[in-house]
């Protein structure tokens, strides 16, 4: 048994097994419609959910090939609500911090201006009272995001959120709100209720602390480098 898993495949195959037929997601940075979207199957098996993206011409393409509800904004904590930030869009991917996650910023990059809401005023605005499956990718930003998501009233089956694991906030913040870690798939870190069985073997205990606490420093060593 492993709890690190490298591919798209297993992640989709791993979330359809591990996830109800049908529920309500909430997919914050939810970028392209189908390709690598890590909730576009499940709402071909019914489920319903809420699409968050600041990106103008990613949103637009939800809109016009997603069933869900979408919201164009960034979700932010309950201090910023109602600010505009520059967002910096590099390629696909888009930060409203980035040298939190871009080792060099180059001539293709732009800015757009977006405006910061937290998640629970979202949720409550489309009327939506369960949720049960978080996907968070938005590049260095989901600490901000998740404080501005009630997580003890929603209470998630699962929160998935990329972690390329240079540090512990996001590990820490997770844990202090009740969740344990389970599993990775990718660059993504499962999530659930503490209380919630989950069958960890001491290989997959070891695994995970191998990943996290022993990879750490050296992923930072490569980090440090490539900024050169």
């Amino acid at each position: 048994m492993t709890s690190i898993f490298l591919s798209r495949s297993d992640e989709e195959r791993l979330l359809k097994e591990f996830l109800p037929r049908d529920g309500f997601f909430v997919d914050v940075g939810a970028n392209d419609p189908v390709v690598g979207s890590q909730t576009w199957f499940l709402e071909q098996q019914g489920w319903r959910g809420l699409l968050v993206e600041p990106q103008p011409h990613f949103a637009e393409r939800l809109r016009r090939e997603r069933t869900s509800k979408v919201v164009q904004k960034a979700c932010g904590e309950r201090k910023d609500i109602g600010k505009v930030l520059p967002l910096t869009i590099l390629g696909t991917n888009a930060a409203l911090f980035p040298d939190r996650v871009f080792d060099r910023i180059d001539d293709d990059a732009r800015t757009v201006d977006v405006e910061i809401d937290t998640l629970d005023n979202m949720l409550i605005g489309e009327g939506v009272d369960r949720v049960d499956y978080v996907s968070l990718d938005i590049e260095g930003y989901e600490v901000d995001a998740l404080r501005g998501f009630d997580i003890a009233r929603y209470a998630p089956k699962l929160i998935l959120i990329e972690d390329h694991l240079f540090n512990l906030t996001k590990h820490r913040f997770l844990k202090s709100a009740g969740y344990k870690w389970v599993r990775r798939t990718q660059n993504n870190n499962w999530y659930m209720p503490k209380e919630q069985p989950f069958p960890l073997t001491l290989l997959d205990k070891l695994q995970l602390f191998r990943k996290m606490y022993i990879g750490m420093p050296f992923r930072n060593l490569k980090k440090w480098i490539r900024s050169f």
